[in-house]
């Protein structure tokens, strides 16, 4: 059985300067690491695009490990993709990223969800990175699990608003108040906490009105879940603001485990929905 602090794959060198940069649809994924005990504990996904960010990222990746030696990479050809699961409650649970197509400057991330059934039980902090083509600004990550059961949404509530991007599951009364002092106005939702969970998500800023996000549900197996988010862009006749904006939205939705992670769907582009 896998030890817990063994990384599954670690795949460097000479490969890591394989140009990936003229591959517009399904370039093969060339592993720069993969395991389940990074140091960055947040769910995020993430485009490193020089040597001195992808230095201090995996040291903080290593939690300043010096025997683990920095994977080569040419950022003159290449950028390094990253995607880290977030923390999950044991060692069951790990990621890899299969397949990438090229759209424009985002790169769409196929990734599988793998569970096993024997594992240790210590928190762990799934990640995978992995080489992507220069020019990459962004992931957008398509995630792979066993069938889902369906979380719906109840009510969208609250304006609520960030300059930057911030996602929260939000499973108690406690959390749920600290929240809406920061970001909110207007009366706190009643929310029943042993059957829902408030989901929020922050685009961050946008450059002007011609965009909307909207959390659409989620889904949840044995050990992975997701919530869905949908960026909503109007077609004609509707009306775009000049002007920078910051789109959110925030949810009551069924309930919602502390581990799910972040989708960002297709995009979705309709008048009708942007009144």
């Amino acid at each position: 059985m896998q030890s817990a602090g063994a990384p599954l794959i670690v795949g460097v060198a000479l490969v890591a300067l394989l140009n990936l940069a003229g591959c517009s649809d399904g370039p093969t994924v060339v592993t720069l690491e993969r395991n389940q005990n990074s140091g960055h504990a947040e769910q995020a996904e993430q485009v490193i695009s020089n040597e001195s960010e992808w230095r201090l990222y995996w040291d903080a990746h290593v939690r300043g490990d010096t025997s683990r030696p920095l994977p080569e990479v040419d950022f003159h050809r290449n950028r390094v993709g990253v995607i880290q699961y977030g923390e999950v409650p044991d060692h069951c649970t790990a990621i890899e990223a299969t397949k990438l197509a090229r759209r424009g400057s985002t790169a769409v991330v196929d990734v599988q969800v793998i569970e096993r059934d024997a594992c240790a039980d210590a928190p762990s902090n799934p990640i995978h990175m992995f080489l992507v083509p220069v020019g990459t600004a962004s992931l957008q990550v398509r995630y792979h699990a066993d069938p889902l059961a369906s979380l719906d949404v109840r009510e969208h509530v609250g304006q609520c608003y960030s300059e930057e991007p911030y996602r929260a599951i939000l499973n108690d009364q406690s959390a749920l108040e600290d929240f809406w002092t920061q970001y909110c106005s207007g009366p706190v939702p009643s929310v029943a906490f042993a059957g829902e969970s408030v989901v929020a998500y922050f685009h961050g800023m946008h450059p002007d009105g011609g965009m909307r996000v909207r959390i659409e549900g989620g889904g949840q197996g044995s050990r992975h879940a997701e919530v869905r988010v949908s960026q909503v862009f109007p077609t004609s006749p509707c009306f775009i603001t000049d002007g920078v904006t910051y789109p959110s939205d925030v949810v009551v939705m069924e309930r919602v485990p502390p581990y799910a992670v972040f989708e960002l769907q297709p995009d979705r582009r309709d008048c009708e929905s942007w009144h």
